[in-house]
């Protein structure tokens, strides 16, 4: 019966598969003793084609190994890869997380003021209210007392003085008011930029020490 050279080889590595303690550091000196009373050994006649089967076959293993470490090599490359990726999905939820938290703390701090604002225009109002009845009741009892004409007239007039007076210095307080609410809002916002800017030059060192984390393992 007919039986090619493909076959007699593809025999003789199986062969050598079979014995585990046959790898890619093994030597045909050492091995060839173990394998003589194996007919697939046998039928190859040639010592010489022996040896460099055997040769091909440690290559084989070789092979095998390097691919192997290839694929593992890979693999914690996407283990890794998807570590990094729920770190960052991490990172930007505490980030949207933390954004929240500032705008519910702004908008608070907001209606705080105004309900402040709206209490002590309230309490001012209230205040120059009470003062300018207090006057027009003390013009009133002058008035009273008073049965000259012209008398009445010159109180009149000191009056509507008093009450242009006291319709200037609301302006003026509104006035001064309104630019101090101004200041404190370019206050709060200079510090929320700066509060940004750390948070984002914190987050630039962040990453840059994580990518050289991943440079050092890869070596």
């Amino acid at each position: 019966e007919f039986y090619c050279l493909g076959e007699v080889k593809k025999d003789f590595f199986g062969m050598l598969r079979e014995h585990k303690d046959i790898d890619r550091h093994s030597h045909w000196s050492d091995c060839k003793k173990r394998l003589e009373g194996d007919w697939r050994y046998r039928v190859v006649e040639s010592a010489t084609t022996r040896e460099d089967w055997f040769r091909d076959y440690v290559r084989v293993l070789k092979d095998e190994r390097k691919k192997e470490k290839e694929r593992d090599k890979e693999k914690d490359h996407r283990h890794r890869d998807k570590d990094h990726h729920k770190s960052d999905k991490k990172d930007k939820e505490r980030k949207e997380e933390k954004k929240e938290r500032k705008e519910k703390d702004k908008e608070k701090e907001k209606k705080r003021r105004s309900n402040n604002s709206t209490e002590e225009n309230g309490k001012e109002n209230k205040r120059e209210g009470e003062k300018e009845s207090g006057e027009i009741e003390d013009v009133d009892d002058k008035l009273t007392k008073k049965d000259s004409d012209n008398y009445e007239n010159d109180e009149h007039s000191d009056s509507e003085e008093d009450r242009e007076k006291a319709k200037r210095e609301r302006e003026r307080r509104a006035e001064a008011s309104l630019r101090e609410r101004e200041r404190e809002v370019q206050r709060t916002l200079a510090t929320h930029l700066r509060d940004r800017d750390k948070e984002r030059q914190h987050h630039r060192h962040t990453e840059a020490v994580q990518h050289f984390s991943a440079l050092l393992a890869d070596l």
